[in-house]
């Protein structure tokens, strides 16, 4: 990482939301508090990744982990879904903490460093999905962070 402050996570649990070769979108829990993990960038052919953390208030994370909790049933699968998603979507349009980013994909029990980046950013995760997190917009923009 740059000459930027670092700060250092190790998160005790990870709950997956999305994955697909890794944490898409995730719940991590560090230091008794939870954070939204999301997979803002993916450049394949250099095998890097880049993610995204914000701070979830303990409603939100609580509504999120009963969500997962119920996604189990196939029945409402598309609904608990769909209740993510808008869940997701809401918090990120208005937070207003921290926004951390690193380029070490979260493993429980491992540590990992991050930089601090300006919360603007998150409207480049706004409307969601996988596929925009492959574009050499996207990678060119959250690997570029780290060097301004």
């Amino acid at each position: 990482m740059s000459s930027m402050k670092t700060v250092d996570f190790t998160f005790d649990t990870i709950t997956m939301w999305d994955w697909y070769d890794g944490i898409v979108r995730a719940i991590g829990s560090h230091q008794q508090r939870d954070y939204l993990i999301i997979l803002a960038a993916w450049d394949i052919s250099n095998a890097r990744k880049a993610y995204v953390l914000v701070e979830l208030d303990n409603n939100v994370a609580s509504k999120m982990k009963k969500l997962e909790a119920n996604s189990k049933n196939t029945t409402a699968k598309q609904e608990t879904w769909n209740s993510f998603n808008r869940l997701f979507e809401e918090y990120l349009r208005s937070y207003k903490g921290v926004v951390y980013l690193t380029y070490a994909e979260p493993i429980a029990s491992q540590k990992f460093s991050s930089i601090i980046v300006n919360s603007i950013h998150l409207q480049k995760l706004t409307n969601y999905d996988l596929e925009m997190t492959l574009t050499e917009t996207a990678c060119a923009f959250w690997f570029d962070l780290n060097n301004s």
